[in-house]
């Protein structure tokens, strides 16, 4: 079965160190080891009245696409929602683009939406040798590579937790010079307190990678590692010495590093053509190379058709 770091009970118990209730779902109780199961963690989101909606991250894990397994889960999922007074769920399918899936006669609303998590992405082959990972970048960001090491810039792993603070204050710089919005720094420190490579030496953990110029922190990037892929969750550079190109040297590293503790995959985690503000980080990640591939459309699948149009038309004022 393929899985994402997102349907983990790690996932689930930072998403509780935020507050929100969670949900473990089976297609044959107590056993998601065998072909013909599958399971899905569902996440609840509160909204005002005393309203909430459900979300399932890239799930449900499942073994082999089937209609019935998804009709399964839909109605698994609404017992929930009818236990927790939900009004819909808002779901970005675990289903690459054109695998043949698709909702047909639901006996739910179905409404089609913006990915909650990235729908297109660049992944790198970790399998191949270094010198063709190198090879198949391209060639201003295979230079600023070796730019970045002929100027000194040294890369280094350091505890996640320990390194949060540092993280954060080039976060802000690169919130503020991106003009966008993050989340609070209790937010990156929760996320690394629960998935501590320390603490956690199952299928899941994070670390943290900082890049450094004359002993002053210039890039860092936080990276998960789950079955056999990195993912690149969260990065920040800063305003500083921008010349020296430490976040191509960043993400090489990772690489390497990444290959050597045997993972076969590096997830660039999001990019897209059609925002603006993506464009500078769109342009860096395909930079690297890779492969382009995108999920299938997310969802509200609608349980509360009253509530979900009034949820709707409060958005648009919101």
């Amino acid at each position: 079965m393929e899985s994402s770091f997102l349907q983990t009970k790690e996932w689930a118990q930072f998403q509780e160190s935020l507050g929100r209730r969670t949900f473990f779902i089976y297609g044959e109780p107590g056993r998601i080891a065998q072909e013909s199961a599958w399971s899905a963690l569902l996440i609840r989101h509160d909204l005002p009245l005393g309203k909430n909606y459900l979300y399932c991250p890239r799930g449900p894990i499942i073994g082999e696409l089937r209609i019935k397994k998804i009709e399964e889960f839909l109605s698994r999922a609404a017992r929930i929602a009818k236990e927790e007074g939900s009004i819909f769920l808002r779901w970005d399918v675990p289903f690459v683009k054109n695998s043949q899936f698709e909702i047909r006669n639901s006996q739910f609303l179905t409404y089609p939406i913006k990915s909650v998590q990235p729908q297109h992405t660049i992944v790198i082959d970790l399998a191949k040798p270094e010198d063709e990972i190198l090879a198949e970048m391209h060639e201003k960001t295979r230079y600023n590579v070796r730019l970045a090491e002929r100027r000194g810039v040294l890369v280094k792993q350091v505890p996640a937790e320990s390194g949060i603070k540092t993280f954060w204050e080039l976060l802000k710089q690169t919130a503020e010079r991106d003009d966008f919005s993050s989340h609070h720094s209790a937010h990156y420190e929760k996320l690394a307190k629960t998935f501590s490579e320390s603490q956690n030496e199952t299928l899941s953990h994070v670390r943290m990678y900082v890049a450094e110029y004359m002993d002053m922190p210039l890039a860092a990037a936080l990276i998960m590692f789950h079955d056999g892929t990195a993912t690149y969750l969260h990065g920040a550079s800063s305003n500083k010495n921008r010349d020296v190109m430490a976040p191509h040297l960043l993400h090489w590293y990772i690489m390497r590093d990444a290959k050597g503790e045997g993972c076969d995959t590096y997830d660039l985690w999001g990019i897209d053509d059609r925002n603006p503000h993506w464009a500078g980080i769109t342009r860096f990640k395909r930079g690297f190379g890779g492969n382009e591939f995108s999920y299938a459309n997310s969802y509200d699948i609608v349980f509360n058709r009253t509530w979900y149009g009034m949820y709707r038309v409060a958005k648009k004022f919101l």
